[in-house]
């Protein structure tokens, strides 16, 4: 995929070599090799348990396997290792060729490589739990973070037994609502996150250095350290995911949820505490100022949703003062009770 020569770090170089085309015909190839050897092992699995299953009846047997005669299914950790295990036979050749760090150096600058072997990495990791949280939470594939992404989302869950939301019960799902922060934590393993950070990915970046005789740079201002190894160093017992740890493409302490978002490319996913916090912040700024008109803008990356969503808030706050100071005024114009 790199070929022998160093990878710069320019857009322009990488269409003139054809890395863009590459990237996505690899992904392509792998995500559909992973899909098939994932059910291959299914179908082996199920076609032993079925053997078994007859033997027990022909024997006197109960004629069940111990899985209740249901289709074997695999775990989220056998899934993640095949998954990988067929990534990595693509594209650790084009990677470290030579299994030597001399390898790494030439794209360990390149910042769109690693963030594309970060994405398929994270993938091939979690996509198993990935689609479960979905399979788990309709409500969450059918957020309209993702509606506009029915293709990711597609992909995702492509060639597994969970189907999407049609497009009308999309529609008649409250596209407005999104999901709760404890649901989010729940379905993908978060509710141990740290709030604060804890710099283990610089902890593991300078452990794995060591093993290869080698160290971090630091750089002030806290930005995340580069990997200073000798070349000449033998990087064949390392891991895909140690080797892209190193060239700080962080995988090793990215889980399911920062899958998803490398997948749907979404910087953020909203919940209903985020919008309702940040709305109730932004009334209460308005009534401190309400001499003037308060305009809320929404820039950078976003896609329009926040704004969106904070403008049903506000809807659904006015509606329910509104609804409480009619019935304030309907209770005042009562008769008064008598003494």
């Amino acid at each position: 995929m790199t070929g022998g020569l160093p990878v710069n770090d320019k857009p322009y170089m990488d269409s003139i070599v054809g890395l863009p085309v590459a990237k996505f015909l690899i992904t392509l190839e792998v995500r559909e090799a992973a899909d098939a050897a994932v059910n291959k092992v299914i179908r082996n699995s199920s076609s032993t348990s079925t053997s078994w299953t007859t033997m027990g009846g022909l024997f006197g047997g109960s004629g069940t396997s111990s899985s209740g005669g249901r289709k074997k299914e695999l775990s989220l950790k056998q899934e993640s290792d095949i998954r990988v295990s067929v990534l990595e036979s693509y594209i650790r050749s084009a990677l470290v060729p030579n299994e030597t760090w001399a390898d790494v150096q030439r794209w360990q600058l390149h910042s769109r490589l690693i963030m594309w072997a970060r994405k398929e990495y994270l993938l091939a990791k979690h996509k198993a739990h990935v689609r479960e949280a979905f399979g788990a939470a309709p409500k969450l594939r059918s957020s309209k973070q993702f509606a506009g992404r029915k293709g990711t989302v597609a992909k995702v869950l492509s060639g597994d037994r969970i189907p999407l939301l049609s497009n009308q019960q999309e529609n008649d799902n409250d596209g407005a609502r999104l999901p709760r922060t404890a649901l989010v934590q729940r379905l993908f393993g978060m509710e141990d996150w740290a709030k604060n950070k804890l710099g283990v990915t610089r902890q593991r970046m300078k452990v794995l250095a060591k093993r290869l005789k080698g160290e971090i740079i630091e750089f002030r201002g806290g930005a995340m350290g580069v990997a200073n190894i000798p070349p000449e160093s033998d990087v064949s017992k390392l891991s895909l995911g140690e080797i892209l740890e190193l060239a700080r493409a962080h995988v090793e302490y990215s889980g399911p949820f920062n899958a998803l978002c490398e997948e749907a490319d979404i910087f953020q996913l909203w919940t209903e505490e985020y919008v309702e916090r940040l709305g109730s912040y932004i009334l209460k700024r308005a009534k401190r100022h309400e001499a003037n008109e308060t305009i809320v803008v929404e820039v950078g990356a976003g896609d329009g949703l926040l704004s969106e969503s904070l403008r049903h808030y506000f809807q659904k706050v006015h509606s329910d003062n509104t609804k409480a100071s009619n019935r304030q005024t309907s209770e005042m114009s009562k008769d008064p009770p008598r003494v």
